[in-house]
């Protein structure tokens, strides 16, 4: 989990311009480890959370309150309905 961790916290770096080529590219690549990262403890699962968020279209100063929620369920939502 450490590894993974520290790779998410990379993206989430990479996800903060919104980059829309990028956030189509993690949805289509990257979804699944995402959403089960998502699920993690909540301090691990954070960032996870963030670019899920971010992937949906959940506006940054909705977004961090959403992504400290346990479960993660408002920003999946979200993200289902963002397809």
């Amino acid at each position: 989990m450490s590894d993974r961790n520290k790779g998410l916290m990379v993206v989430l770096g990479l996800t903060q311009t919104r980059d829309p080529k990028l956030l189509k590219e993690l949805r289509s690549e990257a979804l699944v480890p995402l959403i089960e990262a998502a699920h993690w403890d909540k301090g691990h699962a954070l960032s996870a959370r963030v670019i899920l968020g971010r992937i949906a279209g959940i506006e940054e100063a909705k977004l961090w309150p959403l992504a400290e929620e346990d479960p993660p369920d408002s920003i999946l939502r979200a993200l289902d309905q963002s397809r």
